[in-house]
Parts: C-alpha cells; sequence; structure tokens
C-alpha cells in the first residue's frame, strides 16, 4: 500500500514540475525584401547635329530593400465600454420584474427582465 502512495506522490509531484515548466516565448526577427520604385533626376550630355546638350530626365528605378520586421504584439483591451446590442421581435410587457413572474408576461419579457432579480 505504501509503494502505490510513493508511486502516486512521485507521479503527482512530475507532473507538477511539468505543469511548471513554460515554454519559453522567442521572438522572430524576419528579414522582408520589398522592390521600391523611385524616381531619380538624371542629367546627361547629349550630342546633337554636333552641338553638345544638356538633357535632364526623370528616371524611374527599381531598388531592393531589406527590412527587418519584428511581429507585432496583440493590443491589450482599452478597458472602453462597449455597448451590447440586441434584437426583440416584440417590446416587453414592462419591467415590473413580479409581473413577469405573473400571467401578464412574454417570453421577451423574460429574456430582458430574467438576468436582474430584486433584492429584499
Amino acid at each position: 500500500m505504501k509503494k502505490w502512495y510513493l508511486v502516486l506522490s512521485i507521479i503527482m509531484v512530475a507532473s507538477l514540475v511539468l505543469v511548471a515548466c513554460e515554454p519559453e516565448v522567442v521572438e522572430k526577427e524576419v528579414i522582408v525584401t520589398q522592390i521600391v520604385e523611385k524616381e531619380v533626376v538624371v542629367t546627361e550630355i547629349v550630342e546633337i547635329e554636333g552641338e553638345k546638350v544638356e538633357v535632364t530626365k526623370i528616371v524611374t528605378e527599381e531598388v531592393i530593400v531589406e527590412v527587418t520586421a519584428v511581429p507585432a504584439e496583440e493590443e491589450a483591451p482599452s478597458g472602453e465600454i462597449t455597448t451590447y446590442k440586441i434584437a426583440l421581435f416584440e417590446d416587453p410587457r414592462g419591467v415590473n420584474f413580479w409581473a413577469y413572474l405573473g400571467p401578464d408576461s412574454s417570453v421577451w419579457t423574460a429574456y430582458i427582465l430574467s438576468g436582474s432579480q430584486p433584492q429584499l
């Protein structure tokens, strides 16, 4: 009988140790490669009909950019009060809890007043 208690206590201690060992949270950095288009002003000297002419033009270049991104943490609720809206097929017959318990009641009144009971 004592052996069973010993085995049971070892199993319980081992399960508590396993539950207490929470896995370590590892944040991953992700390297994202993006192609970005940007406009560049280029000035060239071109020879046209024996004359040298300075030409300025706007050229669109594609540049590869590597960005290190860390996954965003989930935001905690801000504590704002939210409104819970429901729809009923019929208006409640009254907000008197004791009338709700009587014969002049409907299921829609029960849905509204069932969570509130008067305190004596």
